[in-house]
């Protein structure tokens, strides 16, 4: 049975812990700052399925690792799922977005969007300070993908808008880490996206995106 996931904003399936059937990612946090303020975030929440053992789905959020509390108002508004370290496991990314914005360096954990790495024993490693050269904030959707097709998972973020940029932003995989794609900016930064998604249109044999 699922429990305590009031104000969700979106949920994604996954197999996280391979035992053959699909476990929920859900994202929540809350819809307006007002009246806010010294109020703990609303904690993301990771269900375990154990209903082919006579179960449910199980709240494993705090014991998995997937219950940040950055203290402010936020809202975990997308998540995507992908073996980007190609370690066998299945990683996960969330877009936040927050507000106000946060000061500190880039990647700071409680600074933007997080990468949540598998570690292959039922528990992740948030991990977007030394991962992710570059805040991701005001983010509502992300896709992983091969994009530049050296076989290994890049990343597509959509935002409405961040610290200036709006628009799709890619990054690329690089042994592990995400490098922002800076030679693709001009083709897809501009309007605001409100989520994306990937296909090949023409036919080429090359992903196309939609933002």
């Amino acid at each position: 049975m699922l429990a305590a996931a009031e104000d969700s904003w979106c949920g994604s399936w996954a197999d996280y812990d391979r035992d053959g059937d699909l476990d929920l990612f859900v994202g929540r946090g809350y819809g307006s700052s007002d009246g806010l303020s010294g109020q703990a975030a609303l904690q993301d929440r990771l269900f375990r399925n154990d209903l082919n053992l006579g179960g449910g789905f199980v709240d494993v959020s705090a014991a998995a690792g997937i219950d940040q509390n950055s203290g402010r108002w936020d809202l975990t508004l997308g998540s995507a799922w992908g073996d980007f370290d190609q370690d066998g496991d299945v990683d996960l990314f969330t877009t936040r977005a927050i507000d106000p914005l946060p000061l500190g360096g880039p990647g700071a954990p409680a600074a933007g969007s997080l990468l949540y790495v598998n570690q292959g024993d039922g528990t992740f490693v948030e991990s977007s300070d030394t991962l992710i050269d570059t805040n991701i904030v005001y983010a509502d959707g992300a896709v992983w993908t091969d994009f530049d097709q050296d076989g290994d998972l890049d990343l597509v973020v959509s935002l409405w808008f961040a610290q200036g940029f709006a628009g799709l932003q890619l990054f690329r995989n690089n042994a592990g880490s995400l490098e922002w794609a800076e030679e693709y900016q001009p083709v897809t930064e501009g309007i605001s996206a409100i989520g994306v998604s990937i296909l090949d249109h023409n036919l080429d044999g090359m992903v196309d995106f939609l933002g």
